[in-house]
């Protein structure tokens, strides 16, 4: 029993509890009847213990508070039946409060500058501390924030696998902090505390991102800076040393560093006029400093080159797919010289880099740098020593499956070694595994996996080229995120950033943080419709899929403002602000401007899906029913003005666009009663459409619900796997393994240059779980129902839960179709077999840790199977 985990608050031996609340034990314990559990303090001193007959497996304390850290023990014992079957402990310590107590420190060298010298040449910050120790320490701490990156090392050992740290947030209203426990780290005698500093988010660079916005003008900017409290308790003694200005400051060897554009690194550091080596305190940002709670930012995987193309200019390296991720490798001794290397995500016919799907905007108007000069991510290294020289990025990551080396003066053979590539992003567990007789699925499965973590970087960003959290995308790709991996900490995070970016009206931005898009928003600031439900989306999903209602309901003030903000509008104002269903295949152009179809409509009825979204909230208790009346009767103002643009005749809704019906269900403007007529006219529409789903990022994410809740899993699979374009097929077939921002379609003149590493068409994943593997976990029921009427010859897969694995696969037999379904014994849920399955056979086999059902479903008559 030595894999099971004590928890505390969602966490195994967490380094800073927060007291203001009771504190929540959990476990899973397989077969417990009875249990005991004991708290004690850092003296060994009993302060609670509790002993039950019960089967349930938490235990809430309350605590005191105190500002200190103190740390705890807990120490379970599990019982079936009288016989002890687990003997287990963990520890936890409380959060320090006097972090605040401590200074921002950063390098003397000039303020925040003016933006025309901001790609002056300039090497990073290096903040250094000694602390000589007479002894080992007992136990030893370090919190700890760097803005707006920061790496922290020990007597020379990197203190934790994380990089672009510290959580990107509205520093002005919110800052994370790191907390490590450092006793490992440390030696008898002389300690050396590195903290290197690098721009990030906190200091990024003026550029134009879509050749418009300049990020410096809205975020919470300065100069990169820290904080840190760093504690070691010795046996007779102890030491706090915080920041201040007995730190010493350094030069780092990253002359140039900025998200969007890359790294100029040096081997040889060499202070420039403007830098000096003093520590000095500063204000500092003038958010509330709290602890860190999501999966950090890591390197997932290391990718080797699949091949390396010479042409006139360099060398081109080609990993094989489209990552987010970081280059590495290795520079001989012998070689001297600057190394440039440009990246990007295609090639043309020539075998040079295409960069346009990855150009972010524009430089503007700096010294150094032309008038509107395109931003191509770019790094450099210059390289001045005859010593091997070892490196990866740091401070940037790149969207890229192509890396440009060009060709220098002295530099005519290629001159990196061991070159690779990691993936780099948000370290969020995948909970759900699927593998089936299909490659077009098993590469359909694995690219949007791929393309969404390839866009989560402490929240979930649009793209690698904007890399701005849109709530319009979280909304319509949430569903797929939590069907496949465990995101509930980032959700809660991404929650509290729209609440920190709530407008002063009420109204909620385009992004988080606010970044000046407001595109067809209602108010200064304010986001459109579709991307300002983000904030009742990610309160209604917490509390469903995480029964996180309690901390919801901590900013129904937040929620409450919102209404009324929303409530404040006019309709005949308010239909005309949103963007529709952005993305569409079927959108128009004109004068550089894009129209989603119907646009007028669907933001009409996407209003009317907001103000539901609240009175859902209102009907499930989560908030209060002070604006019920209000929300009911707006929403039957709206519903009344939309239904005059239907076509009794044509069955149609405005234009009569798939993207109008799909809304016009979704928002209930069709009566509960024709509901199902008019899915069944939207379906003929799209068969007629020769099955494309031409809808966009809200239509289609919505389409795979509503038809998969209709019966239709054979249309979603004949889009899914369709190949003439425009289709999923097209965006695949180069090999990238990433999704594209825009359906690619070759008789229309291309919009504008999209990402191909763009996540929002990802929402069919939820599909993937629900349909193809069947599994759905539901109000204490596991639904079993896998589409098996689908051309598949066979299809296997798992949902990974707190007690274990739920397993299936199926396969395709010569008379019957055989389902076999693992279920941990301890799942609280009861087995619910679709209905579908007629005339089927049913076995269960119980053992000790799992149940085995069986299901075998005569097969009527013959299939076409697809071994694609």
């Amino acid at each position: 029993m030595n894999d099971i985990q004590l928890k505390v608050n969602g966490q195994v031996n967490p380094l800073n509890i927060d007291l203001t609340e009771p504190i929540l034990v959990t476990w899973k314990v397989f077969g417990q009847t009875s249990y005991s559990l004991e708290l004690l303090d850092n003296k060994q001193r009993s302060l609670f213990k509790v002993e039950e007959n019960s089967i349930k497996q938490e235990q809430q304390i309350d605590l005191p508070n105190h500002s200190e850290r103190r740390g705890y023990t807990v120490k379970l014992v599990c019982y079936k039946e009288h016989q002890e079957i687990a003997h287990i402990s963990g520890e936890f310590y409380t959060k320090n409060h006097e972090l605040q107590q401590a200074n921002w420190i950063t390098r003397l060298d000039n303020p925040i500058e003016k933006e025309n010298l901001y790609f002056n040449d300039k090497p990073n910050i290096v903040l250094k501390k000694q602390v000589e120790l007479k002894g080992k320490s007992q136990a030893a701490f370090i919190d700890i924030c760097g803005l707006g990156y920061y790496t922290l090392k020990i007597n020379g050992h990197r203190i934790s696998d994380a990089y672009l740290n510290s959580d990107v947030t509205s520093y002005d209203q919110r800052i994370y902090y790191d907390t490590y426990r450092i006793d490992d780290y440390l030696v008898v005698g002389k300690n050396t505390f590195t903290v290197e500093l690098a721009n990030g988010w906190y200091n990024p660079a003026p550029i134009l991102i879509l050749g418009k916005y300049n990020i410096r003008k809205q975020l919470a900017i300065g100069k990169p800076t820290m904080i840190c409290d760093i504690r070691i308790e010795m046996p007779t003694y102890s030491e706090r040393i915080i920041s201040d200005t007995d730190w010493k400051s350094s030069c780092g060897p990253f002359l140039q560093n900025d998200l969007y554009i890359g790294e100029v690194f040096t081997d040889q550091i060499m202070p420039t006029a403007n830098v000096r080596e003093q520590t000095v305190c500063i204000s500092g940002p003038t958010g509330e400093l709290v602890p860190s709670f999501i999966p950090k930012i890591t390197r997932q995987e290391k990718i080797v080159p699949h091949s390396i193309i010479e042409n006139e200019q360099g060398w081109v390296i080609d990993f094989g797919q489209i990552i987010s991720g970081q280059l590495a490798f290795t520079l001989p001794a012998s070689m001297t010289g600057i190394v440039e290397i440009t990246y990007g995500e295609a090639i043309d016919e020539t075998n040079q880099l295409d960069y346009a799907s990855t150009i972010s905007g524009t430089y503007g108007q700096l010294k150094g740098k032309e008038f509107h000069q395109l931003i191509i991510q770019k790094d450099q290294i210059i390289k001045k020593r005859q010593k091997a020289l070892s490196f990866s990025n740091q401070y940037t990551y790149h969207s890229f499956r192509y890396a440009f080396v060009r060709k220098q003066t002295n530099i005519d053979t290629f001159p990196l070694e061991e070159v690779h590539a990691y993936r780099i992003f948000s370290a969020v567990e995948v909970i759900t595994e699927f593998d089936s007789s299909s490659d077009k699925l098993n590469q359909l499965w694995q690219a949007a996996l791929n393309t969404r973590q390839n866009n989560m970087h402490s929240y979930f960003e649009d793209c690698t080229r904007e890399r701005f959290g849109y709530g319009g995308d979280v909304v319509a790709l949430l569903s797929s995120h939590v069907a496949t991996s465990n995101i509930k900490d980032l959700v809660k995070k991404v929650f509290l950033d729209f609440v920190d970016a709530q407008i002063a009206d009420g109204g909620i931005p385009q992004t988080a943080p606010f970044v000046g898009i407001m595109t067809n928003g209602p108010s200064n600031n304010a986001g459109s419709l579709g991307w300002q439900l983000v904030l009742p989306t990610l309160a209604q999903s917490l509390c469903e899929n995480y029964h996180e209602e309690v901390f919801v309901q901590q900013y129904q003030n937040i929620l409450d403002k919102h209404i009324q903000y929303l409530l404040r509008f006019d309709f005949s104002f308010i239909r005309a602000c949103c963007l529709g269903d952005w993305g569409a295949i079927d959108s128009q152009e004109e004068d550089g401007v894009i129209s989603s179809p119907d646009q007028s409509f669907c933001t009409g009825c996407m209003y009317v899906i907001l103000l539901n979204a609240y009175l859902k909230l209102i009907a499930e208790g989560i908030i209060p029913p002070t604006h019920f009346a209000s929300l009911n009767k707006k929403m039957t103002i709206a519903k009344q003005t939309l239904l005059e643009d239907f076509n009794v005749e044509t069955g149609d809704f405005a234009g009569g666009t798939l993207s109008s019906d799909i809304f016009a269900i979704q928002a209930g403007l069709v009566e509960e009663e024709d509901r199902e007529r008019q899915m069944t006219h939207l379906i003929n529409k799209i068969k007629k459409n020769d099955t494309i789903f031409s809808f966009g990022i809200f239509g289609m994410s919505w389409a795979y619900e509503l038809l998969f809740e209709a019966g239709e899993n054979q249309l979603i699979y004949d889009w899914l796997m369709r190949e003439n374009s425009p289709s999923y097929y097209d965006m695949l077939k180069t090999g990238n393994a990433a999704l594209a921002e825009y359906f690619p379609i070759p008789t229309q003149k291309k919009r504008q240059p999209g990402s191909l590493n763009h996540a929002m068409f990802s929402s069919y994943s939820n599909w993937f779980v629900k349909a193809l593997l069947g599994l759905q976990l539901t109000n204490h029921q596991l639904e079993i129902n896998p589409a098996i009427d689908l051309p598949i010859e066979w299809i296997s897969g798992s949902i990974k839960t707190e007690v274990g694995k739920v397993a299936i696969n199926y396969q395709k037999m010569p008379k019957s179709i055989v389902i076999e379904v693992r279920i941990p014994k301890e799942l609280p849920y009861v087995e619910k077999i679709s209905q579908n399955y007629e005339h089927s056979e049913s076995f269960l086999i119980e053992g000790e840790t799992e149940k085995v059902l069986t299901i075998k479903v005569p097969i009527k008559k013959p299939m076409n199977v697809s071994y694609s």
